[in-house]
């Protein structure tokens, strides 16, 4: 097991080995994780893949064992749940008392280089920017879209040195928030499945977290026509609720709450086994067997809340060409015409799912250029090496360096956006936000 340091009450006491975060360490880069709603998650063996838990949570702790791996950086994980397990590449410390462990822990050593943290909506009332000292500069790590409130908190607070957003699509949506002076972009790393030589079938597959921002409601209500043109071809289904909602009271079917499982029923005519789609629930490393045999990746059909969606590298990692719509993190892992297409409307979504099953050489070949793509664009020598510069101007206390990345998705108004990205007024990205969120309400319910 990796080296341990328990913190309870405020108190740190070493349990084996030396202390994670040890007077010697020169420019020990601190990873916080709050995986207090994970239990018992098995990360030791990263490159194995996501042991069902949720993709920002496993991208904090890959990123953290690459970088420790490959000597870059020491690296220290903090986290919250002793009950996961983590690489042996890794000093892991476990706080108990939280926000208050995390600031006694801090405080105490001077060796930390910086700490990255994740950039939520609710990192400004959560405590922990309270909890690290003043010296100790701080990366806001951001896997959301999130508010414009909150882009301005990063913007003044000092001790936020970047904002690292994972997808160029994130970073160019949020180019006219106040903090673009202190932002960039580094995607998230795949570790690419081996699933080489698998023959391809008739179907398709969806990989997500079965709650209505994922949009698996739009795939089942459109699969039927899909079904239609193509009688043989089947979808399987891969997620449930619970990867963030441990408690959630499921349906029949035992992915999901009742309400949503009922809207997935109803566009299924209360039957999926009719329509060639079966529910597998949450999966580990498993899912790759499952992954491997689809010709066609059915990703998130909205886009909406995806930055650098994992789900769609996987299904490009395992060679299946991908239909997704033209926003959001679809725009930076889904290369048009390539690696799979990107549509404009549902009948233009239905229509290319369509071609690919009527076409398997087609789907073939841009499953080959989808696996390409990934690894030349998301391997971790490519990420680890932009971290490394990142960290380089971090500890150097050098500017950082701006550019405004295009929108290449389709928006509301998109003149406004490109506009603002030039002046940066936080009055109108609050206004291209909260129309977002409209949307997004619509896309949730429909």
């Amino acid at each position: 097991m990796s080296t341990e340091q328990q913190v309870v009450d405020g108190r740190a006491e070493a349990v084996g080995g030396r202390l994670a975060l040890s007077a010697e360490a020169v420019q020990t880069i601190v990873f916080l994780l709050d995986d207090s709603k994970i239990n018992s998650a098995d990360f030791t063996e990263p490159r194995l893949g996501n042991p069902a838990v949720g993709g920002t949570e496993f991208n904090f702790v890959s990123l953290a064992h690459e970088l420790a791996t490959r000597r870059i950086a020491r690296i220290t994980l903090v986290h919250r749940n002793r009950t996961n397990t983590y690489p042996n590449s890794l000093s892991t410390v476990t706080i108990n008392d939280h926000p208050g462990g995390l600031r006694e822990l801090l405080s105490r050593r001077a060796s930390i280089g910086c700490v990255v943290v994740r950039g939520h909506d609710s990192l400004p009332s959560a405590g922990v920017l309270n909890a690290i000292p003043d010296g100790i500069p701080v990366i806001a790590w951001t896997h959301n879209h999130l508010r414009s409130s909150t882009l301005s908190y990063f913007a003044k607070c000092e001790q936020i040195k970047r904002v690292v957003y994972v997808g160029r699509e994130q970073c160019a949506l949020a180019a006219g928030a106040t903090c673009y002076a202190k932002s960039t972009y580094i995607p998230n790393g795949l570790y690419v499945p081996s699933c080489s030589n698998v023959s391809k079938e008739q179907r398709a597959v969806y990989i997500g977290h079965l709650v209505p921002e994922k949009g698996f409601h739009r795939i089942a209500r459109l699969w039927p026509q899909i079904r239609r043109a193509c009688p043989t071809v089947e979808l399987d289904v891969i997620g449930s609720s619970r990867v963030y909602r441990p408690d959630d009271r499921l349906g029949p079917l035992g992915v999901a709450p009742r309400s949503y499982e009922s809207l997935i029923l109803r566009y299924l005519r209360n039957d999926p086994a009719k329509y060639g789609v079966k529910f597998h629930g949450m999966m580990g490393t498993e899912k790759y067997d499952v992954m491997s045999r689809a010709m066609v990746g059915l990703p998130n059909p909205t886009g909406f809340t995806e930055c650098c969606p994992g789900s769609v590298l996987e299904m490009s990692g395992c060679q299946a060409a991908v239909v997704a719509m033209r926003q959001w993190g679809m725009c930076d892992t889904v290369l048009d015409q390539v690696s799979g297409f990107l549509c404009s409307d549902d009948d233009e979504y239905v229509d290319r799912v369509v071609s690919l099953f009527a076409n398997p050489s087609m789907a073939e070949s841009m499953g080959t250029a989808g696996q390409r793509f990934v690894r030349d664009s998301f391997s971790y020598d490519s990420v680890c090496e932009q971290w490394k510069r990142l960290f380089n101007e971090v500890f150097s206390s050098t500017a950082p360096s701006y550019s405004i990345s295009t929108l290449t998705g389709r928006y509301p108004l998109r003149r406004l956006r490109a506009a603002n990205s030039r002046i940066h007024s936080p009055q109108l990205h609050a206004l291209v936000s909260f129309v977002d969120r409209v949307r997004g309400v619509f896309l949730k319910r429909y």
